[in-house]
């Protein structure tokens, strides 16, 4: 059986979905392919990508989650955001994803997904990790992709626009229905504002956004909301109710328009200063 399911955006653009619904994109130059994160670690990845393309495939991270690195072990070569060594880490390490992957995977209807879960708990981790830093550019053959900084998921996580192709891949930065700044690793609201701003700041060089869940494509206008939504946090006059205690933290959330933050406590503390 495949796990994966793939929507072809484009003759040389792919979307992957795994069973958890991550989306990992393969993007294909004249020379090589870039495969956008490896998703929670489902058997045939590297299978489903070589039937897709012919060119060699390697592999960038978004960020360290272990959503988003599972399959890292399939590719030879795979790079991460250097400030994500300390979340890649935590991710990796087996007391965290048997937390994790037990609780995440645990409720999903299907038989064959839960009997996936010994195997998910003990993958390999990929020794042969390439840590780059902002404005790295990734060139396939008549095809560049740009690295953009984006802290605030995580500290490290990044955007790969695709200006040829007016396409920014958005990661977990810029998704349809919120995004995740409780977690760990997660940087204060202020800073993701920043990174906000920069992406909005370059709105002209890109016509959608394809982010790593929910609703794709999405357009430029959800990073303003999220803009809004930001300010009304650091402003103390969002209308912010209390997230209940998971696997993933404890904090806050606001919503705005079509989009909502999830926070820190400690931003909170932050609007009264």
């Amino acid at each position: 059986m495949s796990y994966f399911q793939v929507v072809e955006i484009d003759d040389h653009t792919w979307r992957i979905e795994d069973p958890l619904k991550v989306y990992m994109y393969l993007v294909e130059g004249t020379e090589s392919a870039l495969l956008i994160d490896t998703g929670t670690g489902f058997d045939g990845l590297d299978t489903l990508v070589h039937s897709l393309t012919v060119k060699p495939a390697q592999v960038m991270n978004t960020h360290g989650h272990i959503d988003h690195i599972g399959s890292n072990y399939l590719f030879d070569k795979v790079y991460i955001p250097e400030m994500d060594k300390e979340t890649l880490k935590e991710h990796t390490s087996l007391e965290f994803k048997k937390t994790v992957i037990t609780e995440l995977l645990g409720n999903i209807d299907s038989e064959e997904v839960k009997a996936a879960i010994p195997k998910l708990l003990s993958l390999p981790e990929n020794k042969n990790l390439h840590f780059i830093k902002e404005g790295h550019i990734f060139d396939l053959g008549e095809r560049q992709l740009e690295t953009i900084w984006t802290p605030g998921h995580s500290t490290g996580s990044v955007c790969l626009l695709d200006k040829e192709n007016r396409q920014l891949f958005g990661a977990d930065t810029v998704c349809a229905q919120g995004v995740l700044l409780h977690l760990n690793h997660s940087e204060p609201v202020a800073s993701f504002k920043e990174s906000l701003n920069k992406l909005y700041s370059r709105k002209d060089e890109f016509d959608a956004i394809y982010p790593g869940h929910h609703d794709v494509p999405i357009d430029a206008e959800y990073i303003r909301e999220y803009i809004e939504c930001a300010d009304l946090i650091m402003s103390g006059e969002a209308a912010a109710v209390p997230l209940p205690e998971s696997v993933l933290g404890s904090g806050y959330l606001a919503m705005h328009k079509r989009v909502s933050i999830a926070f820190k406590e400690s931003d909170l503390n932050e609007k009264a200063k």
